[in-house]
């Protein structure tokens, strides 16, 4: 496995931390993030008899993480934990669950793998690939929206399948925010009706849907003009081949079902 840890400041990353900085209640204004990078590519021992090929399947990981490393003085763990459980399903220093992952995912393929060189090559001939990528889907001075995708290809599958899993972290707080931190109980319990209709108005757009519940694992992300947005992954309410189905509302359309922290974050009290 070839991986590589720099520390780097986006353009974008900068700009919000100025934003951020303006605020006279932060002693600490830095906000720092590393990039964590590794590939991992195998050759499938075996698979060519099965699959009717002359050589062997190449087997492809591929790991790009954007990871915190200082939001305004904050304990981020919580927030890197999060991102480390979602990108490899275990939480642990970066490199030994990167190797971990890449080593259960070679493994569930049934096949004797052995590690080759990483090259261009290898990564365009792969038959089976896995991706995981992490990064800041948005980020203002009140909040930060991260997303992994996971995507996986699996050797003649008919198709692959990508999922986007999302944690929004408050950044005044200092803390990860659930959709019962942002909606009241009861707000909790009218908000599947309330997306289900908005997702029967978008018809022409997203297709049909069968939206029941909240999406799965509490997946939902707050976008750079500050809708929130509920995210639901291929197949669970809808056909693989509408893909991810994203039902956006602007945060005061949805302000009489929040909580004191909801409304706070959106800056939606009477009078701010």
């Amino acid at each position: 496995m070839k991986a590589t840890i720099k520390t780097l400041l986006p353009c974008a990353i900068a700009a919000a931390a100025m934003l951020g900085s303006c605020d006279g209640n932060r002693g600490d204004n830095r906000i720092q993030f590393e990039n964590l990078t590794a590939k991992a590519a195998y050759r499938l021992q075996g698979t060519a008899g099965d699959f009717d090929c002359d050589s062997d399947l190449l087997w492809f990981d591929s790991v790009s993480i954007v990871m915190p490393e200082s939001l305004y003085g904050h304990d981020i763990k919580p927030l890197r934990d999060s991102i480390l459980r979602y990108a490899f399903d275990t939480i642990a220093a970066p490199d030994e669950a990167m190797k971990a992952f890449f080593t259960a995912t070679i493994e569930e393929s049934g096949y004797n793998p052995v590690e080759i060189t990483v090259n261009d090559s290898i990564e365009a001939a792969a038959e089976g690939l896995t991706y995981v990528n992490g990064n800041v889907a948005s980020l203002s001075g009140d909040w930060l929206t991260y997303c992994v995708t996971t995507a996986v290809n699996m050797p003649r599958a008919a198709h692959g399948l990508s999922i986007n899993k999302y944690i929004t972290y408050a950044m005044n707080e200092g803390r990860i925010l659930t959709l019962s931190d942002i909606f009241t109980p009861e707000g909790i319990k009218a908000l599947p009706a309330i997306i289900r209709d908005q997702a029967k108005r978008m018809a022409d757009i997203i297709g049909p849907t069968s939206i029941t519940a909240l999406p799965s694992g509490d997946n939902f992300m707050i976008s750079n003009d500050g809708s929130i947005i509920f995210a639901y992954q291929p197949y669970e309410v809808a056909s693989y081949a509408q893909g991810e189905i994203r039902i956006p509302f602007y945060a005061y359309q949805l302000s009489e079902y929040m909580s004191p922290t909801g409304l706070r974050l959106f800056h939606l009290y009477s009078g701010e």
